[in-house]
């Protein structure tokens, strides 16, 4: 009986560990390290990293992992980062070294505010794959129409609270609109003033994108941050 009842137990441990190691898990891919706000068409940026996570809080990751990256908006897709072979513990973080320097190629950004998508891929091991979405903001020679250098913009105070202030070197009735936008690229406000105050107290606390769009079609862009 005592050999019976140890051989289940032995059973059960090998079960565990076999769940352990060959489960499924969740990677999550949370942030980019070194990642650009802004870049220029055919920039090549070689000292981006990703940290990727074990979401799991009982199995660990064994295997070999990629990362990949796309434009929202593209349908190319980059593998960023090829590993032989990793193990990621329970809620443990690891952070990778993207494979190659990476490329801001025009055929997979378009000229303006880009999202991009990020998230792990395991070919040896089943996984439940997390995304992470970020931004880019790519200034091509072409594509978007630039703004004069007597053109400028100033926004204050920075960070806001209830009202957004800006001042510029032209008339107001050269000033197309005014979008305010997440951090993701998403329209939150579009505005036709007439005055340089912005009412921003609609808004949730956080980072935003103020674009300012002229009669003759130049943009400006600038952050900010509303308490």
């Amino acid at each position: 009986m005592k050999n019976r009842f140890r051989q289940i137990i032995i059973a059960a441990m090998m079960l565990l560990s076999f769940n352990t190691i060959f489960g499924q898990v969740t990677l999550k891919v949370t942030s980019l390290i070194n990642w650009p706000d802004t870049t220029h068409c055919y920039d090549i940026d070689s000292n981006i990293e990703v940290t990727v996570m074990n979401m799991d809080s009982t199995q660990t990751f064994f295997g070999a992992l990629s990362v990949c990256l796309k434009p929202d908006t593209a349908t190319i897709i980059d593998t960023i980062v090829n590993s032989s072979y990793d193990s990621i513990f329970p809620l443990q973080t690891i952070t990778l070294h993207f494979t190659n320097p990476y490329n801001f190629s025009p055929s997979a950004y378009e000229a303006g505010h880009d999202v991009v998508i990020v998230w792990p891929v395991s070919y040896s091991n089943q996984i439940i794959a997390d995304t992470l979405h970020d931004s880019v903001y790519v200034i091509c020679t072409t594509g978007i129409p630039n703004i004069s250098n007597e053109k400028t913009f100033s926004i204050f105070p920075n960070p806001a609270k209830d009202i957004l202030y800006f001042i510029s070197g032209f008339p107001l009735n050269d000033l197309r609109n005014i979008r305010i936008l997440d951090i993701i690229g998403q329209e939150v406000k579009n505005l036709f003033p007439s005055e340089n105050d912005i009412p921003i107290h609609d808004l949730s606390p956080g980072m935003y994108i103020i674009e300012f769009k002229l009669m003759d079609g130049s943009i400006y862009r600038e952050k900010f941050i509303l308490e």
